[in-house]
C-alpha cells in the first residue's frame, strides 16, 4: 500500500481543519500519520466549524471506531468549553476503550473545565477497564483530588503509585501529591512526599507554596 508522507505541500492543502477531518475520516491511507494534520489545539476557529467537521466524520461512518478522530474531536470539544459534547464522543465509541491517551483525552476534557468530579469519575472508570494510566494521567487526577479536597481519593491514587512499578517519583508527580496533600490540609503528608523527591525544582517548591494557600 502506498504510503503517503504529511508533507509541507499537503499539509498546506489541507490547511482547514474542517477538510483535515473529512481528509483524515475518509482517507484509505491510514498510514498517513494524520494526527499531524490535526495538531493545531485550536484545530477549528468556531464551534459552528467544529460541529459541521464532526458530522463530516459522522456521515463517513468512521466516527465510532477511529481512536486518532475521536481523541482529537474529544479534545477539540474541551478547547471550546463543551466537555459534554467531548463526553458524547467517548461513550458512543464501540472499540474497546483500553488506550490511556483516548481515556486522558476525556479526563483532561473534565479537568480543564473545571470539572474535576467527572474528570475523577472518568479515572476510576479507566482502571475498570484495566487501561494503566501514566505519567500524564496522575498529576491530572491528584490534582482534581486537590481541588476537591478529595484528601480519601487522593491517598487511593497514591497507593496505587506507590504500589506500581510503573512510575517513579518525577516532578510533575511527586509536586501533584505535595499540592494535593497541602491544598487538604496534610502538611505532614506534603513534607513527607516533597522529602522523598530526588529532585526539588521550582515546580515543587511552587506545589508547596501555592498548597498552603
Amino acid at each position: 500500500m502506498l504510503k503517503l508522507k504529511p508533507t509541507r505541500l499537503l499539509k498546506q492543502h489541507f490547511a482547514s481543519p474542517h477538510h483535515q477531518l473529512l481528509f483524515y475520516s475518509t482517507s484509505n491511507y491510514l498510514n498517513c500519520h494524520l494526527d499531524s494534520f490535526l495538531s493545531s489545539k485550536a484545530a477549528s476557529s468556531t464551534v459552528k466549524s467544529l460541529l459541521q467537521s464532526h458530522a463530516l466524520v459522522i456521515t463517513s461512518g468512521n466516527s465510532n471506531d477511529n481512536i486518532f478522530i475521536a481523541s482529537k474531536l474529544i479534545s477539540l470539544y474541551a478547547f471550546f468549553n463543551k466537555p459534554h459534547c467531548s463526553t458524547k464522543v467517548f461513550d458512543s465509541l464501540r472499540i474497546p476503550k483500553n488506550d490511556v491517551f483516548l481515556w486522558n483525552s476525556v479526563i483532561k476534557s473534565h479537568f480543564s473545565n473545571g470539572n474535576y468530579s467527572e474528570s475523577f469519575a472518568y479515572y476510576l472508570k479507566m482502571r475498570l477497564s484495566n487501561t494503566l494510566p501514566n505519567d500524564f494521567t496522575v498529576p491530572m487526577v491528584v490534582s482534581a483530588c486537590a481541588e476537591l479536597r478529595w484528601d480519601v481519593c487522593g491517598r487511593y491514587v497514591h497507593g496505587l503509585v506507590l504500589k506500581s512499578s510503573l512510575f517513579v517519583l518525577s516532578s510533575a508527580i511527586g509536586s501533584s501529591f505535595v499540592f494535593m496533600y497541602a491544598k487538604c490540609g496534610s502538611m505532614g503528608d506534603a513534607h513527607l512526599v516533597f522529602d522523598e523527591m530526588i529532585v526539588k525544582d521550582v515546580v515543587a517548591w511552587t506545589a508547596l507554596v501555592i498548597g498552603c494557600v
